[in-house]
């Protein structure tokens, strides 16, 4: 399977992290970013797929990696075959940067260790997220 990461700086990001998990169901989408309303894309997607993709909100950073700890059996019980998580540069912390730091860390081990049995695509908006990403993404597009 594959860890794709996708960078881009502008707010189309999360609409096509969006298409892309309705392009490649049963997708589960993890939320970062308040972006994700599949209604948005009506009528480009057809109602019947809403039924192929699953979003969780995160919006915090520790939220992100408890999410990530547990999705493994969220996806064996939805048969999901794609994981797509919008970008994580926004979301709630206690700005203790070393903090931080180990909890992204953390995450993008669990982001890795999720890619060797399911295709995941990661958003990217931010540099301090694409420096640890390329530690463990080597699929940029």
């Amino acid at each position: 399977m594959t860890l794709t990461c996708i960078k881009e700086d502008s707010s189309k990001i999360n609409i096509n992290l969006l298409i892309y998990a309705f392009e490649n169901p049963p997708s589960l989408v993890l939320d970062c970013n308040n972006a994700s309303n599949p209604h948005f894309l009506f009528p480009y997607i057809a109602l019947e797929k809403l039924d192929s993709v699953y979003i969780i909100e995160i919006e915090l950073i520790y939220k992100l990696r408890d999410t990530l700890k547990v999705t493994r059996n969220i996806v064996k019980q939805l048969e999901i075959k794609t994981i797509v998580i919008t970008p994580f540069n926004k979301l709630f912390n206690y700005n203790n940067e070393k903090e931080n730091y180990q909890v992204l860390l953390h995450s993008w081990e669990l982001i890795r260790n999720l890619s060797f049995n399911y295709d995941v695509v990661v958003g990217i908006k931010d540099k301090f997220n694409e420096k640890i990403a390329s530690r463990f993404c080597k699929n940029f597009s």
